[in-house]
């Protein structure tokens, strides 16, 4: 949405480098638009504060979706999903064939989407060695989301690095469902989620598994300066389960992606390339009610991310094949307390020690050599922080709170949130919001090694964000409407010097100023509406990879067991670093509509059919990872699925 700094990010024989959020208390069913609008901000959230707030007294830009919305919008992946959230946006790239960066309010400057913290169930799922969930989990699918929260702006004071422009928490919850998905491209999708209560034990099991034999695509080939015609295949598999005895918790979590052909960090081979990803996570959380209202929730984790990649690098031929694989204990303690009616607590300590383990590289062929891509060290990672939270009459509230993080190979930083939320009415509420965030240097800027793209720099210190905000919103019976307006000041930003292995350096400073918009509109008894629109006043001088007007509209009627919902979404122009004489690539404008039919058959089942890219257009969208690439990543045509759902 914003203009940003260019990077390229190219595939050598080293290029492994390139990669190495609500409560609701309703039914689980209740969708938005189920919910009365002047109901609406009465929505409960839980990440922004770490504390129950309603849409109107939380102190954030907050965004939510419920499970069911986002079943009868048809969408099934998260970065698909953004492009409907105001001041999100997502676009495909050649990194492989589930790759897509992703950015809030505009703010991007690699594909990894670094800027962005994604948690689940607070878990965070983002890469130390990247920096970003790119390349270890590219699909994030929303099967299980119960509800999803998109916290726009700073959110370091809560949860440290890369909580920088944004932070998406997506809440499961487990139901006695069983979906099963035909589409066309060989595409089957089969999941289950299964929940048992007894006593005072609670055991959940979910589980998806996707196979797609891709569209066919054409892809830039850099040996031959044009496209070629290749495919789009990918796998994903994903299980999770939950067993929770009074007050502790036991989480398992397992997901693994492989795409072939197609693009693997930005060279197309459909002999040998390859992209696969693999996460997983064990986690116990356990609750204690303590004096004085207090409550302590610890929570104990581990988990491992991992990818490995292989392509033809080189006519020759060479061939390069490689992983990079970290491991991440870590600990938490958060202490909340809700003195009275008006005042909020909360104290929290967290210590993570994420580690790289396997960062082997070969090449083959007509070069054979062994480079590792970094040392196999840890980083010891502590973050303490605290908030307080009062209300100083019916109508005024405040909220105070910052977070001290220390980094051993950098040292510490400081995050400061203030703010005021003025209910001036019972339609109108106002809100005055500063924060200040920041993402830590990545192992991939401080550490890499053996690589002729990249030079690392160990004296790298943290982006900085500061960002003011100005929130209006409006709520009566059959309108709900939120306006933001903001200003962000990055300093201390990490460029890429015009040099060739690339050098990192922290830069000068940049602003992004812009205006976002959500309205939902109950029109009549069967007829809504939910609209996202995002506008960036910023004129900056650098290459406008992300498009700076971003608009989404779900047009929904409802009647009984019967929902059809139409999805159009428009980005404008944005420009694409590449090594063409310019040196700049103009992606043109966008608009795409989907559409969805749900009908409820039985109480019990479900049959949906949905299709994507209605008009079958045919665009490209930017590719992150090769400036060679001057023809940009092809995107899907119409495809079509249809599926049962059944409820046991």
């Amino acid at each position: 949405m914003l203009k940003i700094y260019p990077v390229a990010l190219g595939l050598s024989a080293a290029g492994l480098i390139s990669f190495s959020s609500l409560s609701i208390a309703m039914t689980p069913a209740d969708d938005l638009f189920d919910i009365p609008l002047n109901k609406l901000s009465e929505i409960i959230i839980t990440s922004a504060t770490l504390h129950e707030e309603s849409l109107r007294s939380v102190p954030a830009s907050v965004a939510v979706f419920t499970r069911d919305k986002i079943q009868k919008m048809g969408i099934t992946t998260l970065t698909e999903l953004m492009n409907y959230v105001p001041g999100f946006q997502s676009q495909r790239t050649d990194n492989n064939s589930l790759s897509h960066s992703f950015s809030a309010r505009g703010i991007r400057f690699d594909g990894s989407g670094r800027e962005v913290l994604v948690l689940l169930d607070g878990q965070r799922l983002n890469s130390d060695w990247s920096g970003g969930v790119v390349g270890v989990n590219s699909l994030i699918d929303l099967y299980s989301a119960e509800r999803i929260e998109f916290i726009r702006g700073p959110g370091s004071p809560i949860y440290g690095s890369n909580a920088f422009v944004g932070v998406i928490n997506i809440f499961t919850g487990a139901r006695n469902q069983a979906n099963v998905t035909i589409g066309d491209a060989g595409e089957y999708q089969t999941s289950v989620q299964a929940h048992k209560v007894f006593d005072n034990k609670i055991f959940s099991i979910m589980a998806k598994k996707i196979q797609d034999d891709g569209q066919d695509v054409n892809v830039f080939d850099p040996f031959v300066a044009s496209a070629v015609p290749s495919k789009d295949p990918y796998s994903f598999e994903d299980i999770h389960l939950k067993a929770s005895i009074v007050n502790t918790e036991l989480v398992v979590k397992h997901s693994r992606s492989e795409s072939e052909q197609f693009y693997s960090v930005g060279y197309p081979s459909n002999q040998s390339a390859f992209f696969h990803e693999e996460s997983r996570y064990v986690s116990l959380l356990h609750k204690n009610a303590l004096p004085n209202n207090w409550g302590l929730k610890t929570t104990l984790s581990y988990a491992s991310r991992r990818f490995d990649l292989g392509s033809v690098i080189s006519p020759a031929p060479i061939v390069i094949a490689g992983e990079i694989e970290e491991r991440e204990p870590k600990a938490e303690l958060v202490l909340t307390q809700n003195k009275s009616k008006n005042v909020k607590n909360v104290i929290g300590l967290e210590i993570r020690r994420p580690k790289i383990i396997d960062s082997d590289a070969n090449l083959s062929g007509a070069i054979q050599a062994y480079l590792p891509q970094a040392p196999l060290t840890d980083r010891v990672i502590k973050g303490l922080y605290a908030q307080h939270q009062n209300t100083i009459n019916e109508q005024l509230d405040i909220v105070l709170g910052g977070r001290l993080d220390d980094y051993s190979n950098f040292g510490s930083h400081f995050s400061l949130r203030a703010g005021l939320v003025y209910q001036y009415d019972s339609h109108h509420t106002f809100k005055a919001l500063y924060g200040e965030s920041f993402r830590a240097p990545s192992r991939a800027e401080t550490d890499v090694i053996n690589s002729s793209a990249f030079v690392a720099n160990p004296n790298l210190e943290p982006e900085v964000a500061r960002t003011s905000e100005l929130i209006w919103m409006l709520q009566d019976q059959s309108t709900f409407l939120t306006g933001t307006l903001f200003h962000t000041a990055l300093s201390d930003v990490v460029v890429n010097l015009p040099v060739s292995p690339i050098e990192r350096e922290n830069g000068g400073g940049i602003s992004v100023s812009g205006l976002e918009l959500e309205w939902h509109q109950a029109w009549t008894e069967h007829w809504g509406s939910r609209t996202n629109a995002s506008y960036s006043f910023s004129e900056n001088d650098q290459i406008k990879s992300e498009a700076n007007t971003v608009i989404g509209t779900g047009i929904t009627f409802e009647d009984g067991g019967f929902n059809s919902t139409v999805l159009l979404n428009y980005h404008d122009s944005k420009q694409d670093v590449d090594s063409s004489a310019s040196g700049v690539r103009n992606v043109p404008e966008r608009l795409f509509i989907d559409a969805t039919l749900n009908w409820r058959i039985t109480p019990s089942l479900e049959l949906y059919g949905n299709i994507k890219n209605v008009l079958d257009e045919e665009y490209a969208s930017v590719a992150t990872a090769r400036v060679e690439n001057i023809e940009g990543t092809e995107n899907r045509g119409m495809s079509s699925r249809i599926g049962l759902r059944f409820d046991f």
